[in-house]
């Protein structure tokens, strides 16, 4: 254990009287000093007594918070041993990215209709300046007329009938009514952190086809780092809509979606940062289904 006032936990202060319970601050805290590397693999946490001292709570608060980490797997609790930091994010960056088979994803769509799609370079150029990540460019964006527009899209193009699909807290309305259509099944995450609350699903072995969320930024850039590990193992997909922490900035990212608000307008144009082996199809197929452009008839 590292000396007391080498400790992470010196610079925790626990609010009262806020909408973040004790216990939830505290997860939050140790969360993403691990994800920081603050706090090490193999390091072993204060006790409960210890830590509840320090920090001026009860020690069924600090075990809360702890049992809650632990349920992620970023926490190990030994009996007779205390807590133990079990997550590697060395290891997590240094591993193999996820591998998703994008290809087998998409749905086989007839040409219904033609438009000219996302042509628009200098657009798609603004928008690859705000992802920040070195495998997107212009030819990984698509363009949108809407977040509404671009979630429909994407449900239309990698969900189908029967798929299952994992769903954070408060679904836009687009995204619920598109699965619906699809005859999809929608596997709603429950409340609590969202790596934990993941973690819970994805070890239930449900089947999923790939995750949607919602602002996953909101969490905190920790909590969904860890999200974004554990999808990566999983080889799971993920679609972030409107996030306010942009994920591409976390490694790994070629297993991620992005939904975005263009030119920081309410309502206005929206754009979809896509791997770029997958951004081809569905520049593609953005044309095809007349997705970010003014419609077209078709001949004939």
């Amino acid at each position: 254990m590292r000396d007391a006032r080498g400790s992470p936990f010196d610079h925790l202060e626990v609010a009262r009287g806020g909408s973040d319970p004790p216990y939830r601050q505290i997860a939050r805290f140790v969360h993403d000093a691990v994800v920081r590397g603050d706090l090490p693999p193999g390091a072993q946490l204060p006790a409960e007594r210890d830590l509840a001292r320090q920090l001026g709570v009860g020690r069924a608060t600090v075990a809360r918070a702890l049992s809650e980490l632990a349920a992620t797997g970023l926490l190990e609790r030994r009996v007779g041993r205390g807590t133990l930091v079990a997550f590697d994010l060395e290891t997590w960056r240094a591993g193999p990215t996820a591998g998703v088979p994008w290809g087998a994803l998409l749905n086989a769509l007839p040409r219904r209709r033609a438009g000219r799609g996302a042509s628009d370079h200098g657009e798609r150029s603004a928008a690859a300046e705000c992802v920040d990540a070195a495998d997107r460019s212009a030819e990984s964006i698509v363009l949108a007329s809407s977040v509404p527009d671009a979630t429909r899209f994407l449900v239309e193009v990698l969900v189908g009938e029967g798929d299952r699909v994992i769903v954070g807290s408060a679904p836009s309305r687009a995204l619920a009514t598109s699965l619906a259509l699809r005859g999809a099944t929608v596997i709603e995450l429950p409340r609590g952190s969202l790596a934990g609350s993941l973690q819970r699903v994805v070890a239930g072995k449900t089947g999923a086809k790939l995750v949607w969320l919602r602002d996953a930024g909101s969490s905190g850039i920790g909590e969904l780092a860890h999200a974004l590990g554990l999808t990566k193992r999983e080889g799971l997909p993920v679609v972030i809509e409107r996030p306010s922490i942009n994920p591409l900035r976390l490694e790994p990212h070629d297993h991620v979606i992005v939904i975005a608000q263009s030119r920081g307008t309410p309502a206005g144009p929206a754009w979809i940062s896509a791997p770029a082996v997958l951004a081809r199809h569905l520049a593609a197929l953005a044309i095809d289904l007349g997705v970010g452009g003014e419609v077209e008839a078709p001949d004939g």
